[in-house]
C-alpha cells in the first residue's frame, strides 16, 4: 500500500544532528532466528536437494547351523528439497527532508544510517516472528467479537505499529477484512487500535497484508517450526516428502488439550526424542513468557529451599532436569519446544541480508514522487534434516498477560 512521507515531525531531525540516535521504544527483541546456525550448504537454482536414509540394506538375524542366511534388503533413501523465500524491507524519505539536511551532510548521513538500521531491525524481527509459524504467518487472533476500532487479541505484542494487516478466518482460508492499519497497541490490556472501525469475530487472525493472496500452498513466508515439528496437521508434506507414508519424517507433537504443563509431560516428550532418534536430550527448552509462569508455579515449591537455588523467588535460573529453559517472546503462547536437531538458516549464494544498490548507492528515486527509497532483501528459508528429533507441545493452558 502506497504511503507518503509524514514530515510533521521531521523538524526534530535537526535536534539529533549532533550524532545522537533517537531513543527507540519499539519492541524488536532478537530471538531464535538470530541464534540459529547458518547451514553449510547454499541454495543453488530454485531448490537445494539433500539425501536422507530411512531404511538400510541389512539382512540381520540369528540362525541355526543349517539355516539359510537372512535375505538382504535394499537401501531406502528420500530426497528432501527446499526453496528460498523472498523477504524485502523498504524505507522511504522525501526530498523535502533531504533538503532540510543539506546544510549538514555528515550529520544528516548519520540520521539516514540510523533510519536504515531501524528498518533492518524491523525486518529481522519479522523473520523472528516467522520462525515459529508454518509459512502462512499470522501475528495475533481476536479473542472477542466486536465492531470497533479497538479489538482484544491474544498476543498484542506480535502486531507491528503502523503495519497493514488483513483479517482472515481461523483456518486462514477466507479474508474477512482487507487492509487495516495498526495505530497502537496495549500489551497489558492485550488490545489493538486500528485506523477504522471494522467487525472482527473471535478467533479471526491478523495476517500481514497481501501475504495470503495468490500464495503457494505452503505460504510465502519461510517454513517455520509449526510446519517443521509437525505430524501432518499443518503440513502433510515437509520438504516435498509425504509425512503420511513416511512416519519417521514427522516431528514429535503433543496436544495438551488446554491443560497446564507438568513434569511428567515434559519428561515424556524428552524421552520420546531418545526413543525416536539417535539424538540426545535438547540443549534447552523454549517457550513464551506465559508458559514460564506455569512452570514456575510447578517448580518453585520444589526448589525454593534447596541450595544453591534458595533465592527469594526460588531460582537463579530456570532448569528442567538440568536443561535450561529459554524464553522467546514470539513463540506461540500455548507451546513449548524441545529441539535436539534444530533447523538451520539456508540462503542463496550472496543471499544473506543485503541492501539493494545501484551505482554504489542504496537510495533510488521513487517514481512519481519527490523522494527516495531503499530496500534490503534476503533469499532465505529454514531446513531441518531430522524433524523426528524435535518435539512441540501445543494447546497448553494459557494465562493472561
Amino acid at each position: 500500500m502506497a504511503a507518503g512521507t509524514d514530515t510533521s515531525n521531521y523538524g526534530a531531525l535537526k535536534q539529533v544532528y549532533d550524532g545522537k540516535a533517537p531513543i527507540d521504544v519499539l519492541q524488536r527483541r532478537r530471538g531464535l532466528f538470530a541464534e540459529l546456525a547458518t547451514d553449510s550448504e547454499r541454495l543453488k537454482g530454485t531448490k537445494l536437494y539433500t539425501d536422507i536414509r530411512v531404511g538400510g540394506n541389512e539382512g540381520i538375524g540369528a540362525i541355526t547351523e543349517n539355516q539359510a542366511i537372512p535375505t538382504p534388503q535394499h537401501q531406502r533413501h528420500l530426497q528432501p528439497s527446499v526453496s528460498p523465500k523472498i523477504y524485502v524491507g523498504t524505507h522511504q524519505i522525501s526530498d523535502l527532508v533531504i533538503a532540510m539536511g543539506s546544510d549538514d551532510e555528515a550529520a544528516f548521513a548519520k540520521v539516514l544510517e540510523d533510519d536504515l538500521a531501524s528498518m533492518a531491525r524491523s525486518m529481522d524481527k519479522r523473520l523472528e516472528q516467522d520462525v515459529w509459524r508454518t509459512g502462512k504467518t499470522w501475528h495475533a487472533a481476536a479473542t472477542a467479537t466486536a465492531t470497533s476500532a479497538t479489538h482484544s487479541v491474544d498476543a498484542a505484542w506480535m502486531l507491528r505499529e503502523f503495519t497493514y494487516y488483513d483479517v482472515y478466518n481461523s483456518t486462514l482460508t477466507t479474508r474477512m477484512v482487507t487492509g487495516v492499519q495498526v495505530l497502537g497497541k496495549s500489551v497489558s490490556a492485550n488490545q489493538v487500535v486500528l485506523d477504522r472501525a471494522v467487525t472482527i469475530n473471535s478467533g479471526e487472525r491478523f495476517v500481514p497484508q497481501g501475504e495470503l493472496s495468490n500464495a503457494p500452498a505452503e505460504g510465502k513466508a519461510l517454513t517455520g517450526l509449526q510446519a517443521i515439528i509437525d505430524d501432518g496437521t499443518f503440513a502433510t508434506d515437509y520438504l516435498n516428502i509425504d509425512r503420511t507414508t513416511n512416519l519417521n519424517w514427522q516431528g514429535i507433537v503433543y496436544d495438551a488439550g488446554g491443560n497446564p504443563i507438568d513434569s511428567d509431560l515434559l519428561q515424556r516428550l524428552l524421552d520420546r526424542i531418545m526413543l525416536n532418534s539417535e539424538e540426545d536430550e535438547p540443549p534447552y527448552l523454549c517457550s513464551n513468557t506465559l508458559q514460564r509462569r506455569d512452570y514456575l508455579d510447578l517448580s518453585t515449591p520444589q526448589v525454593r529451599h534447596m541450595a544453591p537455588l534458595n533465592l527469594d523467588a526460588g531460582h537463579n535460573e530456570i532448569l528442567f532436569n538440568t536443561i535450561p529453559w529459554k524464553i522467546y517472546v514470539d513463540c506461540p503462547v500455548d507451546e513449548i519446544h524441545g529441539m535436539s536437531a534444530p533447523p538451520t538458516k539456508i540462503f542463496t549464494p550472496n543471499g544473506e541480508m543485503q541492501y539493494v544498490t545501484q551505482g554504489g548507492s542504496r537510495f533510488f528515486q521513487r517514481q512519481g514522487y519527490l523522494g527516495k527509497w531503499a530496500a534490503r532483501r534476503a533469499f532465505v528459508n529454514l531446513v531441518c534434516r531430522k524433524p523426528h528429533a524435535n518435539f512441540r507441545i501445543h494447546t497448553l493452558n494459557t494465562r493472561s498477560v
